[in-house]
C-alpha cells in the first residue's frame, strides 16, 4: 500500500527511500490519470467500442431480473427526505436535482445515511456523515446525430456502517434529456453486482412500442433490448412525463439500495417522513482521488471499457 511504503521509507536506507518515493510517485500519477479519464469520459459521452464478458443469462435468471422489476413497488412506512439547497449549483437547471428518500432502518441496525467523501492522510476513503453531499456533473450523449444533455448525480455511503472511514460505496443517477430538455432516461448508479436498473419516460416507451411492437421475450417493455445482450439490465419502470422538466424522487431501501425512481408528478411511496433536511452540492471534480476505485465499472473505467446500462439495455426508436 502507498501508506505502508511511505512509512517504511522513513526507516530504510537512502536507496530504499528513493525506491519507495518512485513507487509513490508512479501510483499517484496513475491515480491522477484515472481521475482525468473520468472527467473526459463525462465530457465526451464515454461510448466504448468493446466490453468484457457480461454476466450470463444463467447468472441472471428470470427470477433475479423479476426482483429488479418488483422492488419498484416497495413501500416505505417511514423515511427520511433529502432535498437540494435553494441556491442550487451553476450548470444544473433549477429543479433538476434529485429528491432522495431513504427508508428508516430498524432501530439498532447501525445503518447510516450518505455523506461527504473525505480522504485520510494515508489515502483511504471515508464518509463524513455530518455533511450529506450530492456530487453533480454535466455531460452529453450523441445519438443519430442528435445531442442529448445529461446530468449526473452521485452520493456515497460508508462501505461499513460501523466504520465510516473504512471505504465507500457509490449510489446515484444519470439523467438523459430529450432534445426539448425534458428527462427521458434515468440510469441508476449502484454496486456492480446489483444489476443495472434503467427508468424511461412514457413518451419514449410509446415511441418504442410504435416502432418495435410488443416487448421481447423475457422483457416487460418495448424499449428493452434482447436479454442475451444485457442479461443484468432491465428497464424497471416507465415514468409519467412531467408537465415541466424536473428532477425525480429516488427511493433507497433500508440497505441503501435504490428500489425505484419516480417522477415528482407521481404518487409518493412513503407513508410519512421522519426527517426532512437539505444536502450539500459539490462538483464531481471535487471528489478525492481515492473515490475513483469505488465507481461502477462502466463509469469512465479506461481499463474495463464496459458499456453503460444506457448503451446496453435499450433499443432506441428513431427520431
Amino acid at each position: 500500500m502507498i501508506a505502508g511504503d511511505f512509512r517504511n521509507a522513513g526507516r530504510s536506507t537512502r536507496r530504499d527511500r528513493r525506491g519507495s518515493a518512485r513507487v509513490f510517485a508512479r501510483r499517484a500519477f496513475a491515480a491522477a490519470i484515472r481521475f482525468v479519464a473520468v472527467i473526459l469520459w463525462m465530457s465526451f459521452g464515454g461510448c466504448r467500442a468493446s466490453a468484457p464478458r457480461a454476466p450470463t443469462v444463467t447468472e441472471w435468471t428470470p427470477a433475479r431480473r423479476a426482483a429488479l422489476y418488483e422492488r419498484t413497488d416497495d413501500w416505505f412506512p417511514s423515511a427520511d427526505f433529502w432535498k437540494p439547497p435553494e441556491d442550487g449549483v451553476e450548470g444544473v437547471p433549477e429543479g433538476m436535482f434529485p429528491l432522495i428518500v431513504e427508508a428508516c432502518p430498524d432501530v439498532g441496525s447501525g445503518v447510516t445515511s450518505f455523506g461527504r467523501v473525505v480522504e485520510s492522510l494515508d489515502g483511504a476513503c471515508g464518509v463524513d456523515l455530518l455533511r450529506p453531499t450530492v456530487y453533480a456533473a454535466a455531460s452529453t450523449m450523441v445519438r443519430d446525430g442528435v445531442v442529448h444533455e445529461q446530468q449526473l448525480f452521485m452520493w456515497f455511503y460508508a462501505a461499513d456502517d460501523a466504520s465510516p472511514s473504512a471505504g465507500i460505496r457509490a449510489s446515484g443517477l444519470r439523467v438523459t434529456m430529450n432534445p426539448e430538455g425534458s428527462p427521458m432516461v434515468w440510469e441508476v448508479i449502484s454496486r456492480n453486482d446489483d444489476g443495472a436498473m434503467v427508468f424511461v419516460a412514457q413518451s419514449l416507451e410509446d415511441a418504442a412500442a410504435d416502432e418495435f411492437g410488443v416487448p421481447l421475450p423475457g422483457r416487460r417493455f418495448s424499449i428493452e433490448g434482447d436479454v442475451s445482450a444485457a442479461p443484468d439490465a432491465v428497464v424497471a419502470r416507465v415514468l409519467a412525463d412531467g408537465p415541466v422538466p424536473m428532477g425525480p424522487f429516488v427511493y433507497l431501501d433500508a440497505g441503501r439500495r435504490v428500489s425505484t425512481v419516480i417522477c415528482r408528478c407521481m404518487p409518493s411511496q412513503a407513508d410519512s417522513f421522519r426527517e426532512t433536511a437539505n444536502y450539500e452540492i459539490e462538483s464531481l471534480q471535487a471528489l478525492p482521488t481515492c473515490a475513483i476505485e469505488f465507481l461502477p465499472a462502466w463509469f469512465g473505467d479506461v481499463e474495463s471499457h464496459k458499456a453503460s446500462p444506457l448503451e446496453r439495455a435499450l433499443r432506441w426508436p428513431k427520431g
